[in-house]
Order: structure tokens, then sequence, then C-alpha cells
């Protein structure tokens, strides 16, 4: 009996697929252990808990390989939300080459939770697909609000650890 195989279409190590797009060129995940803290109403990086005022680290890079692909970008996280009747919201914001980071998912992000009581725990995650148009490196990193200024949000609750992933797929 002979052997078969069959195929859609062939990816190369190039990245550039054979017969259209569609192929994973690369992978990335990062891993961050250290919670984020988040007390503003307007969307931050956060900062460091129990770090002083160091920036938060959830964040991610990668340089695609072609300025046609498109980014899957995702994180997951615990978060924990201790004020009362206060929504938080989650997303993304991209910088290209070092410049000034951008939300790509505007308004209520990607993201939200409501907190009718006085303390919420859970676990969240999302994706976005991204179309940066660059071969310069592009770094997301996660950003949160509250309603209202005060009050205390965190990602990666009691530094469990948290999740990001970028892939590069060609168009």
């Amino acid at each position: 009996m002979a052997s078969e195989l069959r195929v859609d279409k062939i990816v190369p190590t190039s990245g550039v697929p054979t017969g259209g797009g569609g192929g994973i060129v690369q992978v990335l995940q990062i891993e961050h252990a250290t919670s984020v803290k988040y007390t503003s109403g307007s969307y931050t990086s956060g900062v460091l808990n129990n770090e002083g005022n160091a920036t938060g680290n959830y964040s991610i890079s990668i340089t695609p390989k072609f300025n046609t692909s498109k980014i899957l970008v995702s994180f997951n996280c615990h978060y924990d939300l201790n004020i009362a009747n206060q929504r938080a919201y989650i997303t993304i914001y991209r910088s290209i080459g070092g410049g000034t980071p951008a939300d790509i998912a505007p308004g209520r992000g990607l993201v939200e939770i409501w907190n009718p009581d006085s303390r919420t725990q859970a676990s969240c995650m999302a994706q976005y697909l991204d179309s940066p148009s660059t071969t310069s490196a592009v770094t997301y990193t996660v950003y949160a609000k509250t309603d209202t200024a005060g009050g205390d949000f965190y990602l990666g609750l009691y530094n469990n650890k948290k999740w990001m992933h970028a892939m590069e797929v060609s168009a």
C-alpha cells in the first residue's frame, strides 16, 4: 500500500507561504510573575506591585518578518478588583519602533469586569488580530483602568503567573 500526503499549502521556513496566506511565521510567549497594580480612571500600564513606582511589565515585543503580516496578540491572567460597584477595563496598547503607545481596541477595551460586591477575583483572557504594517519591532502592552480613580485593581493576583503570546501570521 502506498502512502499519500495531502495538504492545502506548505509554508516554507522563509515564512512566505505557497498558494496563499495564513501560515504561522513565528510564535513568541512571555511569562510575567509580578502583579501589576492599577489605580487610575484612565488607561495606564500600571506599576509593579510592591516595587515602588516601577512601570508595569505586562508586555511582549515581536519584529514581523513581513510588513503584510498580521499579529495575533493574546494575554491571560488572574485579576483582583476590590472596589465595590465599579467596572474595570483591560486593553492592549501597541508601540511601533519605540514610538508612542496607542490603544488598538479603544473605548471599553477588550475585557470589561463588573464588581457589584466588595471584591471580585477571577481569570480573564483576550485576543486581538492586529495589522501593524511594519517590519520594525512592535511592543504590545496590557493597559487597564477603572471607572474612577482610587481603589486597587490588580492583574496577576498574588503574583500568579500571567502570559502573553504574539503570533505572526502571513497575509
